[in-house]
């Protein structure tokens, strides 16, 4: 017990030393998980033999999606957080009888919330000047340059990781197999196999239901 309790101490002890190098690796890991289905998709769809001009028809597609939603997204929200800096800012100077609200809670938060700063900083139609506001925002809690840099270039090697790993995915999978001892392959791989199904029919549920909220809200 003792020689265990030691070994998983230096286990863990090893995982946070190690955490700015393992947490890239594990987000890249992730996203390659999530993006299998359509690399398989498009291998099937235009009948490519190999893996890697699937891979990048699939980050192509999914960077595509991306930057069609923003483009759709970003005006609305800023749009949308205009009008909460106006009604903010009626909320700070004006007295209002809120149903549900009790006086006190109003009086605290007048008290306590800056609207000011706040209407100031969402009220503005100039996209570029609303950018410039959160990056302000944003530097002034980041108080080294070095952290952006080194944030974006984990960004980066996230980036890189998705690519190599989509590359192996099969390999990868293949070699996780053969490392569980054969004695337990078959329990392992069958509770495997239940768990992999039972997540993907959790995120399509999931994603299903997000779907029809979102029409729900839009609609509202």
């Amino acid at each position: 017990m003792l020689i265990t309790c030691v070994i998983a101490g230096a286990a863990i002890w090893l995982v946070y030393r190690l955490r700015s190098v393992l947490l890239p690796f594990c987000v890249a890991a992730f996203v390659a998980y999530l993006l299998e289905p359509f690399v398989q998709f498009n291998r099937r769809l235009l009948n490519l033999k190999g893996r890697v001009l699937a891979i990048f028809i699939t980050l192509f597609e999914a960077t595509f999606f991306v930057g069609i939603l923003c483009y759709f997204s970003i005006p609305m929200i800023t749009s949308e957080m205009g009008h909460m800096g106006h009604l903010l800012k009626q909320f700070s100077e004006s007295e209002l009888d809120i149903p549900f609200m009790p006086d006190g809670i109003h009086e605290f938060i007048k008290k306590y919330v800056d609207f000011d700063y706040l209407s100031g900083l969402m009220k503005t139609d100039d996209y570029v000047k609303f950018v410039e506001n959160v990056l302000t925002s944003t530097w002034q809690v980041v108080t080294s340059g070095i952290s952006i840099i080194v944030g974006l270039l984990s960004w980066f090697i996230v980036f890189l990781y998705v690519i190599f790993i989509m590359l192996d995915y099969e390999r990868l999978s293949a070699t996780m197999r053969h490392m569980v001892p054969p004695s337990y392959r078959r329990i392992v791989f069958r509770i495997g196999a239940d768990v992999k199904r039972s997540m993907n029919h959790y995120f399509r549920g999931q994603a299903l239901v997000s779907f029809c909220v979102g029409v729900l809200f839009c609609i509202g």
